[in-house]
C-alpha cells in the first residue's frame, strides 16, 4: 500500500469514529497490563479485580478502625465502575461497586471513595506510606477526561479520599501513556501491603 493510501486509509478510520453521534469509550477486551504499583514487597498474592467491558471512575478504601501504628491503614480496596460515553463531551452512566481481595482485618471503617468527575476515569492513584512497614493511607485519586479517540487527554484532576487521612503522599503510580487503570491487585495478610495498578487502553467502541 502507497504511503498516500495509507495516510487515506488512516484519515477515513478517524472520520468515521469522529462523525458518529455517540459512541462508547470503554476499555479493551483480553489481559491487562501490570504495572508498579503501591506498597510494600510483603504479603501474600489475594488476587484481582477488573471493571470487565466498564471504565474505572473511582476507588473505595476500607481502613483500620485503631491507630496502627497512631495512623489507620489501608485493609481493602473497591473499584467504582461505569460506562463512559462520548455524545459532544464524556459521560458517565450508572456506578457499580466491584471488590478487590484485601487483607483480613475486620474491624474496619468505611469504603470511603473518591470518585473521578463525570466523564473521567482513573489513570493513577497517590499515599502515604505508614511507618517502615510499606502499608499505606491517605490516598488520592488521579483522573483524566477522554478525547473522542477514547484515550486520556488534559490535566490530571486529583481527587483526595479525605477519610482516609491528612498526610502528605510519598509515593505514586500511574498507568503509561495513553493507559487508564482497569482493575488492582492485592498482596497483603492482615492488611493490605501492595496494590499493583492494571491498566489498559481504552478505545472508541462502534
Amino acid at each position: 500500500m502507497t504511503l498516500a493510501l495509507s495516510l487515506a486509509a488512516l484519515m477515513f478510520a478517524a472520520a468515521g469514529c469522529l462523525s458518529k453521534p455517540s459512541f462508547d469509550c470503554a476499555v479493551a477486551p483480553g489481559p491487562d497490563q501490570t504495572e508498579p504499583g503501591i506498597g510494600s514487597q510483603g504479603g501474600v498474592p489475594l488476587g484481582s479485580a477488573d471493571c470487565g467491558d466498564q471504565s474505572l471512575v473511582g476507588l473505595g478504601f476500607t481502613l483500620t478502625r485503631e491507630n496502627m501504628p497512631n495512623q489507620r491503614t489501608t485493609i481493602t480496596a473497591t473499584l467504582r465502575c461505569a460506562p463512559v460515553s462520548y455524545r459532544g463531551r464524556s459521560e458517565t452512566g450508572a456506578t457499580k461497586n466491584v471488590r478487590v481481595p484485601g487483607g483480613s482485618e475486620q474491624n474496619v471503617d468505611g469504603p470511603f471513595f473518591g470518585d473521578c468527575p463525570d466523564g473521567q476515569v482513573v489513570i493513577g492513584l497517590a499515599a502515604h506510606i505508614v511507618g517502615q512497614g510499606g502499608v499505606f493511607n491517605s490516598i488520592a485519586v488521579k483522573c483524566a477526561a477522554l478525547d473522542p479517540m477514547g484515550r486520556p487527554i488534559g490535566n490530571v484532576t486529583e481527587i483526595s479520599v479525605t477519610a482516609t487521612g491528612s498526610e502528605p503522599a510519598e509515593v505514586s503510580a500511574n498507568c503509561t501513556a495513553d493507559g487508564v487503570l482497569h482493575g488492582l491487585e492485592a498482596t497483603g495478610g492482615n492488611q493490605l501491603d501492595r496494590i499493583a495498578l492494571r491498566c489498559t487502553h481504552p478505545s472508541c467502541k462502534p
